[in-house]
């Protein structure tokens, strides 16, 4: 409930509690990762323990208003994720201002496992319909609380110390959003997205919902138990838009 207060208290002053931000990251290094078509990872530590930065490159596109707009969003969303705690949703830590001049880092746990398509990579599907039920364990303790993933993917899974499924970057999708017009940026979650997404003024729904996480988890489970392409998919859908195609639904992958 307090929680709940002080997030409610943040978007209506604009104002932000001061236990969000940490100091002390230490040992970052100097290339990043892994990348995205938004954000960079960056391995460093916190208190002796290695950590996650999350670089948020997408911001050096935005000046004046729409930068502050969006640094406050990306604060409020880490506010959020700050506030939950369920075994298959990765923790944050909060947010690191110094690692980067005149930017911010979400700092979060290291994942020393890497995503769900590494895992697979590495040791086969004998696993896979468990972390399956994790993701959707850590999907719906966000529905629960009203709350939307917005990206959900295969690399936004994440596989814990102790082997199990953990969602990460839930409500970063802002990135993606306010850089819309960047092909390189929306280009990359094309493939998860649901219709309405990928045709809002013809379909009547631009916003990202429950629902289209949903969606989003469906392709999630044919991205991990097939080979079956997701762009074939997407590709028969843009051509539905450019009216070549009627409206076609995914194609059962099979049992």
């Amino acid at each position: 409930m307090a929680r709940r207060i002080i997030r409610k208290l943040s978007a209506s002053c604009d104002t932000l509690p001061s236990a969000l931000f940490i100091t002390g990251i230490t040992e970052k290094e100097q290339h990043p990762t892994f990348g995205g078509a938004y954000g960079d990872i960056y391995r460093a530590s916190y208190n002796q323990k290695p950590v996650a930065l999350k670089y948020m490159r997408a911001v050096h596109f935005m000046r004046g208003s729409d930068l502050r707009r969006i640094r406050l969003k990306f604060c409020r969303e880490a506010l959020v994720w700050k506030g939950l705690h369920h075994k298959n949703i990765l923790p944050c830590f909060g947010i690191d201002g110094d690692s980067f001049p005149s930017s911010l880092c979400m700092v979060s746990p290291w994942m020393e496992h890497g995503t769900i398509m590494n895992y697979l990579e590495e040791y086969g599907h004998g696993n896979v319909d468990k972390l399956l039920y994790e993701v959707a364990q850590g999907l719906e303790y966000l529905h629960l609380r009203g709350i939307v993933h917005g990206d959900l993917r295969g690399t936004n899974i994440l596989i814990a110390e102790d082997w199990s499924a953990c969602l990460a970057d839930f409500g970063l999708s802002i990135f993606s959003d306010a850089t819309a017009s960047m092909t390189t940026n929306r280009a990359g979650s094309l493939y998860w997205m649901a219709p309405e997404l990928l045709d809002p003024d013809r379909l009547e729904n631009k916003f990202r919902t429950l629902a289209s996480d949903v969606y989003a988890f469906g392709c999630v489970c044919l991205e991990v138990l097939t080979d079956i392409s997701l762009y074939i998919t997407v590709l028969t859908f843009l051509s539905y838009i450019q009216g070549d195609l009627r409206l076609q639904i995914c194609p059962n992958p099979g049992r």
